[in-house]
């Protein structure tokens, strides 16, 4: 008999639960008009989910997740911090079964480091990029497959400042330049993949400047000094 009893208690609480699932109120609004509890929107005309999340007096909090007119698993979420204005995106390919990229966002700007991935690298990481005020400020990397930098370069406020280096597959240093304000200014070297220079000098504003120095397997070929003068 308590058997019995415990089966149709546990019958009605679970009956009673889906009941007040299918009967929570959706798309609602406070007294003052504002987006309240959850809301769904549908893609057009259909019964396809387009995004689904939860307003708290007109204001988005926790996450919010985003589908593909094909349905299946969300194709991004952005999920919203209650302590500040940081939101955090991910995207997803259009299966929503691989994570593509990921990064937070103050307002409408990119802030912080974003990274990207491609299925085959190690931990799936292709390359992490810093922002500032939806701005490149900070490193840019961009990996191997086996998690080794293939090329690092440095950036202000948009703008490429400081060193890029270029990096052959077992960590030979291939390439490094140096920028300012976007432009290619300062010291530059080239080497080959046994690590012999190529080349070495220096830019101005873009262009080579001074004396620049050319080799052939590591031994000094020839010397060439910028700009060139034309002859008279």
């Amino acid at each position: 008999m308590l058997f019995k009893t415990g089966m149709i208690l546990a019958f009605s609480t679970l009956w009673m639960g889906q009941i007040h699932a299918q009967t929570t109120p959706i798309n609602q609004r406070d007294t003052e008009g504002k987006r309240h509890g959850v809301w769904k929107k549908f893609y057009d005309h259909t019964e396809q989910l387009q995004y689904e999340g939860t307003f708290k007096h007109g204001k988005e909090t926790g996450t919010f997740k985003f589908y593909s007119p094909k349905g299946g698993k969300p194709i991004a979420t952005k999920t919203y911090r209650a302590k500040d204005d940081t939101l955090v995106l991910k995207f997803y390919n259009q299966s929503g079964d691989f994570l593509k990229s990921e990064g937070t966002m103050v307002g409408k700007s990119r802030e912080g480091i974003w990274k990207y991935y491609k299925k085959g690298y190690k931990e799936n990481l292709l390359m992490t990029e810093a922002y500032h005020n939806n701005q490149l400020h900070g490193a840019k990397t961009i990996y191997f497959p086996d998690g080794k930098i293939t090329e690092i370069e440095h950036y202000s406020h948009g703008q490429k400042e400081g060193k890029k280096q270029v990096y052959s597959f077992n960590g030979q240093l291939l390439q490094s330049y140096t920028y300012k304000n976007g432009k290619l200014h300062g010291p530059s070297t080239v080497y080959d993949a046994s690590g012999e220079k190529i080349s070495e000098g220096a830019y101005k504003n873009g262009l080579r400047y001074g004396e620049w120095k050319f080799y052939t397997k590591g031994k000094l070929d020839s010397t060439q000094t910028y700009p060139i003068r034309p002859l008279e």
